[in-house]
């Protein structure tokens, strides 16, 4: 969550680094995607940054205990079985809008734009 007075991009990194314990490469906006308000939560937007985590971090991944319990690298193919459906639909679509230069703009995971971003 994005704190008072925080911008997108400082929660990202802030979250990247309590939730892992390193500071991943950040890089260009890859999309945002409005997620409608449900199960007693507000409406959000979440934006998503392309990065990377470089091999000689991986090692220094710390999970916290109370939070996280497992931390693993999947292929494109693979993650979808790992999330929520609305989740896979964003990484798939910012994958495909990163990939052609662009920025995609979703809602709840769909693409309202294509070709646009």
């Amino acid at each position: 969550m994005i704190e008072e007075g925080e911008s997108p991009l400082a929660a990202c990194e802030r979250e990247l680094r309590e939730e892992l314990g390193i500071a991943p490469v950040l890089g260009p906006l890859a999309g945002v995607d409005w997620i409608p308000p449900r199960d007693g939560r507000d409406d959000a937007n979440v934006f998503v940054f392309d990065g990377r985590i470089p091999d000689e971090l991986v090692p220094a991944i710390r999970l916290p205990a109370d939070e996280l319990s497992d931390c693993r690298f999947v292929d494109m193919p693979g993650f979808r079985e790992l999330m929520a459906p609305h989740i896979a639909r964003r990484i798939a679509a910012c994958r495909r809008a990163r990939d052609a230069g662009l920025v995609a703009y979703l809602e709840f995971g769909r693409e309202m734009l294509p070709g646009a971003f």
